[in-house]
């Protein structure tokens, strides 16, 4: 007080002998505050409440945390912990979970990211449900699912969160393919089969991937395939979904009645024989004629039921008919004429006359002079010499080849099987009429040639003039047999 009291008696003194002299006084502050030469500043964080956060107090000029506070922000509270408004440090929960869609393949992953209701920063996440979890890292983390099922979820909970506050995932459906089936284990050719993708869940195979068809494409897609073969034998379709392949069997057969081709010869050309009963056209000198006939149509040949070989069918030749004009029955035989039936009834006497009227040995000259004509001449030796023509000179010689080349043609043109076209797709509607024509306009140019090496022949009489020469001795060997017994 002393003090004080000095300091004013000096102003007091200077005031008086000095010249007059203005002196301004600081403000007052107040508490808390003081006057720094320009404005008041704080002395500390605070004057009152009013200047501190919500969870403090205003105590000796600075802000304190206000009793029955927890914490002022989040930085006062834990890992994955904010400070709430009542000033408590409270765990972050998961309010939602976002990345999940569906539905899922079997072993389908997918990034999941749990969403917090408050952003707190060191949360750790526990995830759990119908999936497994990879790749954690702050809120996410990668889901694969390998369970199968609708209405799955998933859920997380931070790591300060009680184990019984969890958040789930919306539901989703997780299907893989379980197998294949068809509507039929077999089928004939160009038959629809119809396969099905069969998936756990049911439900779910609109993505399936088809493979092993044909008709009318190897490939497809959906939960179904419908599909038809133009060969036989077993097939194999796969049905691709979720990277899993799943394979059915089917067996595709030849219609009822119908068989595979199988090696075979066919029958050696059968002539119809035209005969000439009147001889009209038969030379006086007792001898035949014979020719094939020039009327094209008049030859035919029959094909078998089409057989199948390699995804096409073959219609094979079955047989052949050829048509012939005959003379072999006149003149009439002489009253004393031998043939090789006559001699069982000779005597001894008898067969030897008659040998001895014989050449020996017999040429083809020697048949067709009066002497023999009147006394050896058989029919059946001229009839003999008529069908040698027939069956070595046109048959075998000129008929046989293109019946040869015929077979082989056959083998060659094979009538596709084509699921377009309803005739093909059986043996026993193969041959239409556009079909058959095509073999017989190939057949009717293989008679022209036939016909043609007939008329060309350079030695037409050879294997018919040895036909009688083996007729007649035949006669004689039984007439020296009779009449010279050993």
């Amino acid at each position: 007080m002393k003090k004080r009291l000095k300091i004013i008696l000096s102003l007091y003194i200077v005031i008086l002998t000095s010249p007059m002299i203005t002196i301004a006084c600081p403000p007052d502050c107040g508490d808390c505050r003081y006057w720094d030469g320009d404005s008041c500043e704080y002395e500390g964080d605070c004057v009152d409440d009013g200047d501190c956060d919500s969870c403090e107090d205003c105590v000796d000029c600075y802000c304190e945390l206000a009793d029955g506070a927890e914490c002022v922000d989040d930085d006062d509270c834990e890992d994955c912990e904010y400070c709430d408004y009542e000033c408590e440090c409270e765990c972050a929960t998961v309010s939602s979970i976002s990345g999940i869609s569906g539905p899922y393949c079997k072993g389908d992953s997918t990034t999941v990211t749990a969403n917090l209701d408050y952003s707190a920063s060191g949360c750790t996440i526990v995830w759990g449900g119908d999936a497994s979890f990879s790749n954690q890292s702050g809120l996410t983390a990668t889901a694969t699912f390998n369970t199968t099922g609708e209405n799955l979820k998933i859920w997380a909970r931070t790591n300060c969160t009680p184990t019984y506050i969890k958040k789930y995932s919306s539901p989703f459906t997780v299907y893989e393919l379980d197998s294949v089936t068809s509507d039929k284990a077999s089928a004939t050719l160009c038959e629809d089969i119809m396969f099905t993708a069969v998936t756990n869940p049911a439900g779910h195979g609109d993505d399936t991937q088809w493979s092993g068809g044909e008709n009318p494409t190897p490939t497809g897609s959906g939960s179904t395939f419908t599909t038809s073969y133009t060969c036989i034998g077993q097939k194999t379709v796969t049905a691709s979904l979720c990277d899993s392949n799943k394979p059915k069997n089917v067996t595709i057969n030849l219609p009822s009645g119908c068989s595979e081709c199988t090696v075979g010869v066919p029958a050696f050309p059968t002539p119809s024989i035209t005969e000439e009963d009147a001889c009209n056209q038969c030379p006086a000198n007792k001898a035949g004629i014979g020719s094939p006939s020039f009327q094209l149509y008049d030859h035919t040949f029959t094909l078998a039921t089409p057989c199948y070989d390699g995804c096409k069918w073959y219609a094979l030749l079955d047989s052949v008919n050829t048509t012939y004009g005959i003379c072999r029955s006149c003149p009439d035989n002489p009253a004393n004429v031998c043939c090789l039936s006559d001699v069982s009834g000779m005597t001894q006497q008898q067969a030897c006359e008659q040998l001895s009227k014989y050449p020996s040995p017999l040429t083809i000259a020697d048949t067709q002079t009066q002497s023999f004509h009147d006394n050896c001449w058989c029919r059946d030796c001229i009839t003999a010499h008529e069908e040698s023509h027939m069956n070595d000179d046109w048959i075998v010689e000129c008929l046989q080849p293109q019946v040869d080349a015929f077979v082989v043609w056959c083998d060659l043109h094979g009538i596709d099987i084509d699921c377009s076209v309803s005739t093909s797709t059986d043996c026993a509607t193969v041959l239409t009429t556009q079909e058959k024509a095509f073999y017989l306009e190939k057949w009717v140019d293989l008679i022209e040639e036939a016909l043609d090496d007939w008329e060309n022949d350079s030695n037409p009489e050879d294997d018919a003039d040895a036909a009688v020469i083996d007729c007649y001795e035949d006669i004689i060997n039984a007439l020296d047999a009779k009449c010279n017994p050993s």
